[in-house]
């Protein structure tokens, strides 16, 4: 009910859009808007707002779930487990490649889940390969210096 009062709060899809562009002055005022969501929308936290808004089609809005923050965790990127520190890691991780928030945030999460959702076996499945992550962190860990090879 939160969630249908909330958009019919607004005229149309276009004027959907324009609040959220609203927002997208820079990295702060972006990750306001998910606060702003789920302060508003019972059921919705800041995670969960991201990736409504990510798979809504706007692209500098990373899930900052476990996944993501236990990567941010393992290669310094942030010292807490905050979400808001992990949704900040990876749009400043993404911008310094020069990539979307969403790029960066699906990569991390298909490397650690081994999900290609998306994509079906031959029996209509979802794809799934072995998940990634220790290694990836591993390997991360030893590109960027943290560990000796």
């Amino acid at each position: 009910m939160d969630s249908a009062r909330f958009l019919s709060s607004f005229e149309d899809v276009e004027n959907f859009d324009e609040f959220v562009k609203s927002f997208a002055y820079n990295a702060d005022t972006r990750a306001a808007l998910p606060l702003y969501l789920s302060a508003n929308i019972r059921g919705l936290g800041f995670a969960l707002c991201c990736d409504v808004l990510k798979e809504l089609g706007y692209l500098d809005y990373p899930k900052p779930d476990t996944h993501i923050i236990k990567i941010c965790r393992s290669l310094d990127l942030v010292r807490d487990e905050k979400q808001m520190s992990a949704f900040r890691a990876i749009v400043d991780l993404a911008t310094d490649n020069g990539q979307t928030p969403y790029k960066t945030d699906k990569i991390l999460w298909i490397i650690s889940t081994g999900e290609f959702y998306k994509d079906k076996d031959s029996n209509g499945d979802v794809l799934r390969v072995k998940p990634r992550k220790t290694e990836f962190m591993e390997q991360a860990r030893k590109a960027v210096g943290m560990i000796a090879e």
